[in-house]
């Protein structure tokens, strides 16, 4: 209750700021309504051109190549750095020595601020400053999608590592093992089946990236929507998005599925779901079991047979990183960019912009929260709460409740699929610039995520609680709101305390758009090449994507 009242009223004062960063206290834009219209009514004409149907083809190729490659390269740093940062991996190198406990107590605390920094910016920033290193080279795309998700990748990775006993290890390492061993197997063939899932949650990601990276000049779906809204080509921005929405249904369909199949090491009513804050739902499933290992085994062959396809079709050169004009670029930003300018007029500017950033990210995952948990309820697979006994009545309205799963999957998938940056630019159609577009942008796009992690949830909750109270008499909403409801809410709560956390980060790509906030004054001084105050700006990005990581983290621990 303590979090619920804290959050009403950083809501209360998150609408307040909305409210007077309005331009001149107004924030709809009622000149917009007619290009709406326009939008909206384009959607009855799609773009069937056999010309533009094929310039969709290769887009859609180019961001699928985005996503397997970007999604491999975090993959790799997160395995990495993951065993790295984690506690286990330091614990090994403690001995009986104080001044060695002390030691790698220091080291375990380095390693996760050095992470901290490379995913406090949203991908999109990293592609800007990418782009303005390599140009429009296709390395950009994977470099900023692989850069920033492999640290996350890396905290989720050591996390689920660090849940894993440990009885293992020790007894390895005080065998004579070397730490690479006793980690190797002590505690992976554990934790392999979580890591894979989180994976597969992360390429879903990957692909929504990509089609943001496109935006902002990388190629691929994202930047075929942009040449499209520019040109005020409505038929075949509907075209693009309608290929956006198979691409993303694809994914989660197949990644859904190889994750379900993981999470299968024991009766679906008796297994106890593994709660992982950042990602999806994990079960307890056993690398042994065989249902696990057919999982492990097809997702390894479809990553080495795709991966050398995406290579293909994008063609990145890694010498391109070795060139020397990228290190006399990469010298001159430095030196433009450094040190910060912190001057009264830059500080004035970025403590005002945070505010605005901070509000936007508050009203997105209230208004993402909400969204989710209404279509996560229809949405959910095996939410019965009906015994054998009520088997006539569950025949009767199967078809309505296919109908209301159908339907609300293909929502919060079109809300998930449409960029958040798209999502802000039809929003300032009617709306002026400033928090509320952003914030109504952020909570669709970020309301499609939440509602399925959500769905997720309740697919993995125990019937028996629900059950017995239906045998007992109640009804489905009774069972509903005091067997299931009580029991998901902790979890669903993470799972939107997280998004938080990259909801803070896609404020950025939003004002990038013109929807205001720290993203907004970034774009500002990176078109009037002011390089020292973009980084100050930056800086202050950082710290305060820190510190909302910290209370999502503390927040995510009372839950546990």
């Amino acid at each position: 209750m303590r979090w619920l009242a804290v959050a009403g009223v950083a809501t209360l004062l998150s609408l307040g700021v909305a409210v007077l960063a309005a331009p001149n206290g107004l924030i709809l834009n009622l000149g917009g309504w007619t290009v709406l219209r326009r939008f909206l009514a384009a959607a009855r004409y799609p773009a069937l051109s056999a010309e533009f149907l094929w310039i969709t083809a290769e887009a859609s190729a180019t961001t699928l190549g985005y996503a397997v490659l970007g999604a491999s390269l975090a993959v790799v740093v997160g395995l990495v750095f993951g065993i790295l940062s984690s506690e286990s991996w330091w614990e090994t190198a403690a001995t009986s020595s104080a001044g060695r406990r002390r030691a790698a107590r220091w080291g375990w605390l380095s390693t996760r601020l050095a992470l901290s920094v490379p995913r406090g910016l949203h991908e999109a920033v990293w592609g800007l400053l990418l782009i303005m290193i390599l140009g429009l080279d296709p390395l950009v795309a994977v470099l900023a999608i692989g850069i920033p998700y492999g640290a996350i990748t890396a905290k989720v990775f050591s996390e689920l590592l660090d849940e894993q006993p440990r009885g293992t290890m020790r007894s390895l390492r005080g065998a004579g093992a070397t730490r690479s061993a006793a980690i190797l197997y002590g505690l992976l063939p554990g934790v392999l089946p979580d890591w894979t899932a989180y994976a597969l949650y992360r390429f879903e990601c990957s692909i929504r990236a990509s089609a943001v990276l496109g935006i902002i000049g990388a190629g691929g779906l994202g930047y075929q929507l942009r040449l499209s809204l520019q040109s005020l080509r409505y038929e075949e921005l509907w075209t693009l998005l309608a290929a956006l929405f198979l691409l993303n249904g694809a994914t989660d369909a197949w990644s859904g599925r190889v994750r379900r199949r993981m999470g299968r090491g024991a009766s679906p009513r008796m297994r106890t779901p593994r709660r992982d804050a950042t990602g999806p739902e994990t079960g307890s499933a056993s690398r042994a079991d065989p249902t696990v290992r057919s999982a492990l085994r097809g997702t390894a062959l479809v990553w080495l047979v795709s991966a050398p396809l995406a290579w293909l079709v994008i063609g990145p050169s890694p010498r391109t990183l070795l060139q020397p004009t990228t290190r006399v670029r990469v010298g001159e930003l430095i030196q433009a960019a450094w040190p910060p300018r912190f001057d009264p007029v830059t500080w004035d500017q970025a403590a005002l912009a945070a505010v605005q950033t901070l509000s936007m990210s508050v009203l997105a995952i209230v208004g993402a929260s909400v969204l989710g948990l209404a279509l996560a309820l229809p949405a959910a697979r095996s939410r019965r709460h009906t015994s054998r006994s009520y088997e006539p009545e569950r025949a009767r309205h199967a078809f309505g409740r296919v109908l209301r799963f159908g339907g609300a999957r293909a929502v919060l998938l079109a809300m998930r699929t449409v960029p958040a940056p798209i999502w802000a630019l039809a929003f300032l159609f009617v709306l002026f610039p400033g928090v509320v577009p952003g914030a109504l942008a952020l909570a669709i796009y970020t309301g499609g995520i939440v509602g399925r992690l959500a769905a997720e949830v309740l697919e993995t909750m125990d019937d028996r609680p629900g059950e017995a109270l239906l045998a007992a008499g109640a009804s489905n909403a009774e069972a509903l709101a005091y067997a299931t409801m009580p029991a998901a809410l902790p979890r669903f709560t993470a799972y939107a305390v997280y998004r938080w956390e990259e909801c803070i980060r896609a404020t950025a790509i939003v004002g990038l758009v013109g929807a205001g906030g720290l993203g907004r004054l970034l774009e500002e001084q990176r078109t009037s090449f002011d390089f020292d105050g973009m980084s100050a700006t930056i800086v202050v990005f950082i710290v305060l994507t820190l510190a909302v990581d910290i209370v999502s983290a503390r927040v995510r621990r009372s839950l546990r």
